[in-house]
């Protein structure tokens, strides 16, 4: 099942994430660039609403994964689920009455449109709401899935809804109106038909029982504990993250902000690889810290430790070496080659830093501690927002992608050593050299041994040959260089070559 839950995760993740990336020239070619900013700052309204959240899902999910260690607990993780579903429907409310109250000020006050008409942006930003609300609320049954390891089902059901949603808006745009307002209006469609069926899928994936879920102020107050703990976190996770991305949205012209969103999806897409491990590994750490069993919890820890680091560090540094011909054979457009090359380097090496934190964190959360998490991100969002305020007005986007930079250096150097004397001391040291050296290193060699060979003035179609051979020898190359992935790599080679 375990193996089944990751590759159900790759597949779902990384189809919903390419059609997200490949679907970004087509969305410019008929919506322009700057309305394309306008869809980045939709991605940042959504995420700041997020905070709402306060902690809930991540304690939903992690209360399903417990409800598979221990099965007496159905009736708390119901009336769990049936109480989280009446505040999210508060809060939902509140959310929607906000951004329609506030829209006609940020179309008129904070945006930089120069094509778009300020009617065009209030309108936008009201569809934004409503698209907001039911994504939040979808967020519920998706977090009750994933813990409840309904993760093939859940795959399943989100790949169809996925292409409904992205090639269903490019057909919208090509059919019927190719305007801002006609794509949000097929978010909104599409996010209602989400919301039910992952309502529904939920209900009949949970253990059957006489008695339904109940509003209980008894199990919020349970619970309460770790999930004001990781609403703290979500808070302080989001400004770090997403401040950059509020501020440069009113110093830059929304032509500018969509050349930095789309720069910042492109390096996003490292989470292609490691998402769906985080999504997989995090369930299983909760029930094995539940068991108390420690062995096993040690081995999971540095396999897909070892994972992400392969996978990310391998994407990473083909993005950095490749930057310039990846770029050019995604959008074959030169003027988007030459406003996001730098920036595209410097986040994908932020991203990578960041994303080497994901195992120790996430070990952390399933030991049930927040405490050391909140204060290290206080101490980062009180360094990392005069900063931004300082650098963003003089170097604009590429120097707040260079403070991201210096953040996540922080985090490797300075943040794992607490975070390893409070969980799994003693490996701390197999973490920083057969996890993190080892593939990292190897990673360079390969796609920089590459780089430097690759024959100069061939076609796009030998250089995407090229790159593409280049990340798959990296990937099996920095797989046989780590202790835990390549037992199990050439176990099933030999497996195939038997079936042979």
């Amino acid at each position: 099942m375990f193996k089944k839950d990751l590759i159900a995760n790759y597949l779902g993740q990384a189809w919903t994430a390419l059609l997200m990336i490949g679907m970004v020239p087509f969305y410019i070619k008929y919506l322009g660039i700057e309305s394309y900013g306008l869809i980045g700052v939709f991605g940042v309204l959504q995420i700041w609403f997020s905070l709402l959240d306060m902690g809930m899902t991540p304690t939903l999910n992690r209360e399903m994964a417990i409800l598979k260690a221990n099965p007496s607990n159905l009736k708390d993780a119901r009336n769990l689920l049936r109480s989280f579903e009446y505040i999210f429907l508060g809060i939902s409310f509140f959310v929607f009455i906000i951004i329609f109250l506030s829209s006609d000020w940020i179309s008129k006050k904070w945006l930089n449109s120069n094509g778009l008409s300020i009617k065009e942006v209030s309108q936008s930003l009201v569809l934004m709401g409503g698209i907001i609300c039911l994504r939040f609320y979808e967020s519920i049954y998706k977090s009750s899935l994933i813990g409840l390891k309904k993760q093939v089902l859940f795959n399943f059901v989100n790949f169809f809804l996925v292409n409904i949603r992205w090639i269903g808006a490019a057909g919208v745009l090509i059919w019927i109106s190719p305007t801002i307002k006609a794509f949000f209006l097929w978010q909104i469609f599409v996010s209602v038909i989400t919301f039910i069926t992952l309502l529904k899928t939920t209900y009949i994936s949970l253990p059957s029982s006489l008695e339904e879920g109940r509003f209980s102020t008894q199990i919020l107050k349970k619970t309460g504990k770790f999930t004001s703990a990781m609403s703290i976190l979500s808070v302080l996770t989001i400004i770090l993250t997403q401040v950059d991305k509020i501020l440069l949205s009113k110093l830059l012209s929304l032509t500018d902000y969509g050349y930095y969103t789309m720069s910042a999806l492109i390096a996003s897409s490292l989470s292609l690889l490691a998402g769906p491990i985080i999504t997989t590994i995090y369930p299983v750490l909760c029930e094995l810290y539940a068991k108390n069993d420690l062995e096993h919890l040690k081995d999971r820890f540095h396999k897909f430790a070892q994972l992400i680091t392969v996978s990310m560090g391998s994407l990473a540094f083909l993005l950095i070496f490749f930057c310039d011909k990846i770029l050019l054979i995604w959008s074959q457009d030169i003027v988007i080659v030459n406003h996001c090359l730098i920036l595209v380097r410097l986040l994908t090496i932020g991203n990578l830093l960041n994303g080497l934190m994901w195992i120790p964190y996430q070990t952390q959360l399933a030991y049930g501690q927040t405490g050391l998490s909140i204060k290290i991100n206080s101490i980062s969002v009180l360094v990392i927002i005069p900063a931004i305020f300082i650098i963003a007005p003089i170097y604009g986007a590429i120097g707040v992608a260079y403070i991201w930079i210096l953040l996540n250096t922080g985090y490797i150097l300075i943040s794992a050593q607490f975070i390893f004397n409070n969980i799994l001391h003693e490996e701390k040291r197999a973490w920083y050299l057969n996890d993190l050296c080892i593939p990292l290193t190897t990673a360079i060699l390969v796609i920089g041994t590459s780089y430097l060979l690759e024959p100069e003035g061939r076609n796009q179609l030998f250089q995407f040959f090229w790159i593409l051979i280049t990340f798959l020898t990296s990937l099996t190359v920095c797989s046989l260089s780590s202790s835990k992935i390549r037992p199990t790599l050439l176990y099933l080679v030999k497996a195939y070559i038997n079936k042979k």
